[in-house]
């Protein structure tokens, strides 16, 4: 593996310096999946954590207290989909005392695997190597980058203590080459851990993918454990509290907002609210790009619901240039790691969809992704 490619960013683009939370909506929008057993009623009043409904062995919670509203269409991923509607009281109040473990260390795998499929996480964590990327998959998303800075104490602890639960042989904690403070951070902090190693890699793309990154740490034949910064802050979660992740964190960016920031979020808060509280259009004629601009996805409306799958949003102005005929450049091929041939289909089994060849395309074409898009 050693084409990988230096985006350039558009300078005009500033972030907030710290994590902003965003956690008191007024209503929350919990995606609804058809032929589950619905617990609950319209009217009812519940509490945070209490069962919304069950499919198969796997509960979906309610991420505050308040009174339910009955279904609604929003628009979950790429697609409209019943919602249940809470309205919240931002009260808080649960059913139970939150249990609080000291010592992590010490949580049985079997334990810990249960908790995690219950609360609907399906982590891979079998294997000797454990990999942890800290490196944001796209350019102007910074979650990861956060994280680290913001809770590196919790992380480490987390990391630890999955090396300590799972018995692996070796763990890598990945981050950028380029960021000087996260850097001097953790150096201050990884010599309690002896068991952790960090590695520094250069900041090119798209290296925070899973398969890119595995392939460029020579990790392709070994039995591999591979988790991001938001799956350790959520495990850490899990093991201290023993209790549904209700809040996730997203980068929301673009040239047509007011300012960049990192939120964190209550899962099922509707994009509408965030962007009405906390930032301001600059522009009518925009687009919403979800997951990243080089990867990612178009939506035609603000009413997205938040979910633990969106790591980015991005509010852009529309390209003025349209596609043109190919030119043959070759380019597209040569710019793919895995060899991929976007235009004569050759390989594309092996395509990420990482979008690299649609940025470097001078046809403008978009030769992977959504082509309706």
């Amino acid at each position: 593996m050693t084409k990988y490619v230096k985006i350039k960013k558009d300078l005009n683009i500033k972030f907030n310096k710290q994590i902003k939370e965003y956690l008191s909506p007024d209503y929350i929008y919990i995606p609804y999946k058809e032929g589950s057993k619905l617990n609950v009623n319209s009217n009812d009043k519940i509490l945070k954590n209490s069962v919304l409904y069950t499919n198969g062995e796997v509960n979906t919670y309610s991420p505050v207290s308040g009174k339910v509203m009955g279904l609604t269409e929003s628009i979950v991923g790429k697609t409209k989909t019943n919602t249940i509607v809470i309205e919240n009281d931002f009260k808080e109040k649960t059913n139970k005392m939150s249990t609080y473990r000291k010592d992590i260390n010490n949580v049985k795998k079997e334990t810990l695997l249960n908790r995690l499929s219950v609360l609907g996480f399906n982590f891979q964590l079998k294997g000797d190597y454990l990999l942890i990327n800290g490196i944001d998959y796209e350019p102007y998303e910074s979650v990861f980058e956060y994280l680290i800075t913001y809770y590196s104490e919790k992380l480490l602890d987390g990391i630890d203590a999955l090396i300590n639960i799972l018995k692996v042989k070796k763990c890598l904690f990945v981050i950028k080459n380029n960021n000087s403070e996260i850097i001097e951070l953790l150096v201050s902090q990884i010599g309690t851990y002896p068991n952790i190693e960090l590695r520094l890699m250069h900041d090119t793309y798209p290296l925070g993918n899973k398969e890119v990154l595995i392939n460029e740490l020579n990790l392709t034949k070994k039995k591999v454990i591979y988790l991001n910064i938001l799956d350790i802050y959520n495990i850490y979660y899990v093991l201290k509290k023993d209790e549904p992740i209700s809040e996730t964190f997203i980068t929301i960016s673009g040239n047509l907002i007011n300012k960049s920031k990192v939120l964190k979020v209550k899962i099922g808060t509707r994009l509408f609210d965030i962007i009405r509280d906390e930032f301001k259009i600059l522009s009518d004629d925009y687009h919403i790009i979800v997951n990243g601009l080089l990867s990612g996805y178009e939506i035609n409306s603000l009413n997205l619901i938040i979910t633990k799958d969106i790591r980015s949003i991005f509010i852009n102005s529309k390209l003025n240039s349209k596609p043109v005929s190919c030119i043959n450049c070759g380019l597209c091929t040569s710019c793919c790691i895995f060899k991929a041939n976007p235009r004569t289909g050759y390989n594309m089994d092996k395509c990420i969809k990482c979008g690299l060849c649609n940025y470097i395309c001078p046809s403008k074409i978009k030769l992977v992704g959504d082509k309706n898009e």
